[in-house]
């Protein structure tokens, strides 16, 4: 049944991936994302004694539209009102802006997830057990679902967090099963948005001659222990990392946090922020909040990304915006399909890149005019050689413009 699913979301994936063109008078409308695993007890409690509110300076310093907690317990002695608590502390620390408004999924544990913004809600839903084919999922903690109207346009926003442990790697498999099984409920041509706590590794970190290896020698578990389902299965279906399609070789998702609680040691943070085919919105920014403001009141760093919906009426001298390319399929076999859509006539140039940063073919070097484009890799080299199979990137340069934009395993 994961085949049917999986085929089911790439053939909408196949829809054209527009590369949208965005100048400095084309600010249109923007949306800031924040996933953070507040851990429970991070409030001045028993727990994390002397610490009160400290959280509350990280997602001030990124003024998130919307926001998802993890661990969402554990903040006020009592358990009673803390959600209101924290929504009337955000909303006094942006007395300007439009006011937030938090709703809460209750987990089968003390592992609840929050779902905090100033965006309107359309719905909001949370699951704990979740039909699939074989029966049904009880998740061990919990998945929140925000439907959010982003000026018009619907966002689909889940909050999730999957089990951690090593031990527990097949409960993780099962959860991601039961994520599929939510998103194939969505329609297929509204924005997703997928954050939380993976408590799993990315499989780009994980693979064999990566740059960015979880880093086993300080007490991280080896992939094959801990499992990367979650990550990996959002991949197949077409979903994108944010955060590796913007920084391909920083280490972001391995770096080691600071031991926040005495006694405690540093951890390889696992949040993840992924979205689908973004349509009209553009992934503009996506950070990991790691300075020293980030080495506060959690044991993991916060993510935030910023999407926007672009003005092109107001536009000036424009740059093209590297979005993800539509890859059909991925991982590839014999050769894969590359779909792209121009708005406007541009100087384009697509290359292959390794893990190491390296181009090892160019696809794509010329003046293509605006309109739908298809080219195809076959999985060879520069010099018409079978590369090695495992993780490369797709690299798009325009008028001055340039970043990685999804990747492709071979």
């Amino acid at each position: 049944m994961r085949t049917f699913r999986i085929a089911k979301k790439q053939a909408w994936f196949l829809a054209l991936v527009s590369l949208c063109l965005l100048g400095s008078s084309a600010a249109g409308n923007e949306i800031c994302v924040m996933t953070y695993n507040i851990y429970h007890g991070g409030q001045d409690t028993e727990t994390v004694s002397g610490r009160a509110d400290e959280w509350l300076d990280v997602i001030v310093s990124r003024n998130p539209d919307v926001l998802l907690v993890q661990e969402a317990k554990g903040w006020l002695a009592g358990e009673e009102g803390y959600l209101d608590h924290y929504v009337s502390l955000l909303n006094n620390a942006f007395p300007a802006e439009e006011p937030y408004v938090g709703y809460i999924a209750f987990a089968n544990s003390r592992y609840h997830v929050a779902c905090i913004t100033r965006l309107p809600v359309t719905t909001f839903q949370f699951y704990n057990n979740i039909p699939v084919p074989s029966g049904s999922v009880r998740l061990a903690h919990v998945f929140g679902h925000l439907t959010l109207d982003a000026w018009g346009t619907t966002v689909h926003v889940l909050g999730v967090h999957f089990k951690a442990g090593a031990e527990n790697r097949e409960i993780r498999q099962e959860e991601a099963e039961a994520l599929l099984a939510v998103l194939d409920t969505l329609p297929a041509d509204e924005m997703v948005l997928i954050a939380g706590d993976f408590n799993s590794y990315s499989p780009i970190d994980a693979a064999d001659g990566s740059e960015t290896p979880p880093a086993y020698d300080q007490g991280a578990f080896p992939a094959e222990v801990v499992g990367w389902e979650p990550v990996g299965y959002l991949l197949d279906c077409g979903y994108i990392d944010a955060y590796r399609s913007v920084h391909m070789l920083d280490l972001g998702y391995t770096k080691e946090t600071s031991g926040f609680l005495p006694g405690t040691s540093p951890i390889n943070r696992v949040d993840f922020l992924l979205h689908n085919y973004l349509n009209q919105w553009q992934l503009d920014s996506v950070e990991v909040v790691d300075t020293d403001l980030g080495d506060i009141a959690s044991d993991h760093y916060a993510v935030s990304a910023r999407y926007v919906s672009p003005d092109y009426s107001s536009a000036g001298e424009i740059t093209v915006a590297a979005w993800p390319l539509s890859v059909w399929p991925n991982p590839a076999n014999l050769s894969s399909s590359i779909m792209y859509n121009l708005p406007y006539d541009n100087q384009v140039q697509v290359n292959v890149l390794n893990v190491e940063g390296r181009v090892v073919r160019q696809l794509v070097n010329s003046f293509q005019q605006s309109g739908r484009h298809e080219i195809r890799w076959d999985g060879r080299g520069t010099g018409n050689q079978m590369l090695p199979r495992g993780t490369y990137y797709l690299h798009l340069r325009s008028r001055g413009d340039e970043r990685i934009i999804s990747h492709i395993r071979y």
